[in-house]
């Protein structure tokens, strides 16, 4: 049988066993908290009833556990994941405390940068472990002072307030090492998350990378999105100016009605009547035939289903290219080095910001264009409710002239 030791008082050890039976045994130089296994001997006294002291001992015992079992669960679990990448890509695990319990070489690269360094990062605030990878990248050239050095930091943690504090730290001591030191390079944050992290682990990628391909994909739809909507917006415009035109066109032949578009476009209804009339008839007349005649709809048919059997062919099979097309385009920025797909992010930062400024430009002017238009045609309505009511006033003196008269 198992016992718990709560106290030492002399030459007695109070313990508990494993039916919850409170003793006193002889001490044999135990230790609070010891866990000792004992057997039913004569030297063994139960005791029921126990003392203030004894009954805060065991309470002290339990709370010291229950620490103990948090704070261990709490220092050797991973809490958050921090993915640094410079062109050498890792991963440190970090526990609650912020401190790295875990290094995850995610290439090759990264495996020479951590070589025997497990030692001098494991346990070290994830900020200072970030700054010794930093010293050894530039010992191994993979920074360098003469030319551009992007580091992309991303943290995967359930608590977005941890993840902002974690880059926050590391920013701050890349930053004051580069400056130090001379050399040129900016912090560059992105946000993942679990979902990321496991599809990047599949990619064998860090999660931070794929955040940075998922941007600049973000920003490629974003712009054949605008595209697009640029090319309705064109043929919106189009059908603006044929409208006004045809408004106008009708405004200059209400003198003359029998010249008019109104009186054509009636012309022309009047025309489709008669020939859908002309065509009822032949119908009538074709149903009259015997049934003996072959039957040509039934040809047609089968040549519209054949047809279309060979445009849905055409259709998936250009679904199928453009899914092809997707993952190409992806494993190629998979492939592309970090700094490539921060230049290429920053380019495209830079043409979503002039179109912005080019879309807020043609807003501007549309609704110029729009306030002059509805100006124009609340014109030409006072021009017309003039007309009218000077027509009106001119019917009624030839009425009063009339009357006068007789």
């Amino acid at each position: 049988m198992k016992g718990l030791v709560l106290q030492i008082k002399g030459k007695y050890a109070y313990i508990v066993d494993e039916n919850g039976v409170f003793a006193r045994i002889i001490n044999k130089e135990y230790k609070v908290g010891q866990e000792i296994n004992i057997s039913p001997q004569p030297c063994m006294h139960e005791k029921k009833a126990f003392s203030i002291k004894t009954i805060a001992s065991l309470a002290a015992v339990l709370v010291l556990s229950f620490t103990l079992a948090a704070t261990g669960y709490c220092f050797f679990t991973p809490f958050s994941y921090v993915t640094i990448d410079i062109n050498p890509s890792l991963e440190f695990s970090v526990n609650y405390f912020d401190m790295v319990i875990g290094i995850n070489a995610i290439n090759d690269d990264a495996k020479h940068l951590v070589e025997n360094k497990e030692f001098s990062l494991k346990y070290k605030n994830v900020s200072s472990a970030a700054e010794k990878i930093i010293d050894e990248a530039v010992a191994q050239g993979y920074v360098k002072a003469q030319q551009e050095n992007p580091v992309v930091v991303a943290v995967v943690s359930d608590s977005s307030n941890r993840a902002d504090n974690i880059v926050n730290q590391i920013s701050i001591k890349i930053k004051d090492k580069f400056d130090k030191n001379n050399i040129k390079g900016d912090i560059v944050p992105v946000k993942a998350d679990k979902k990321q992290r496991e599809e990047a682990q599949t990619m064998r990628i860090s999660a931070g990378k794929l955040a940075l391909i998922k941007k600049l994909e973000n920003k490629s739809l974003q712009k054949m999105q605008q595209t697009k909507d640029n090319g309705n917006e064109t043929n919106e415009n189009k059908k603006d100016i044929m409208q006004s035109e045809l408004e106008m066109k009708i405004d200059n032949n209400i003198e003359h009605p029998e010249n008019s578009i109104v009186n054509r476009i009636k012309n022309k209804i009047e025309n489709k009547m008669h020939n859908k009339a002309g065509n009822k008839n032949r119908q009538n007349k074709k149903d009259s035939l015997p049934n003996s005649l072959p039957n040509k709809e039934n040809h047609t048919d089968k040549e519209t289903q054949r047809e279309s059997g060979e445009v849905k062919d055409v259709r998936d099979e250009a679904d199928i290219t453009g899914i092809l097309k997707e993952k190409e385009k992806r494993n190629d920025l998979t492939n592309m080095p970090v700094k490539e797909l921060v230049k290429k992010l920053k380019n495209k930062q830079k043409d979503q910001s002039v179109n912005n400024e080019d879309e807020r430009i043609k807003v501007k002017d549309k609704t110029q264009k729009e306030e002059i238009k509805e100006n124009q045609d609340e014109s030409k309505n006072r021009v017309k409710d003039q007309e009218v009511k000077r027509g009106k006033r001119i019917n009624e003196n030839k009425e009063k002239i009339k009357k006068q008269n007789k």
